[in-house]
């Protein structure tokens, strides 16, 4: 077994750039709809992916209500995907 970090396929970033990645990630925050906010209930949420790697959406859950703008499908590595829920 070879001694120190490994890289696997070349993916894993060392500590160092995995921070330098972090804290260049800018997030635009993105003005409410109107339409939205005349909901009774709503919500909008913004993930923050702040790993080296790709967030995918695989399912979704609901038990009632909607999604007002859909999560995207993807979110890449250091960077941040918004979406909005709402009642009907």
């Amino acid at each position: 077994m070879p001694a120190g970090p490994v890289a696997i396929a070349g993916v894993v970033l060392s500590a160092a750039a995995l921070a330098v990645a972090i804290s260049q990630l800018v997030v635009a925050l993105e003005d409410r709809d109107d339409t939205l906010q005349s909901k009774d209930h709503w919500m909008q949420c913004t993930i923050w992916n702040e790993t080296q790697f790709d967030m995918i959406y695989q399912d979704v859950y609901w038990d009632s209500d909607t999604y007002y703008q859909a999560p995207p499908q993807k979110i890449d590595k250091f960077s941040s995907g918004t979406f909005s829920a709402c009642n009907k």
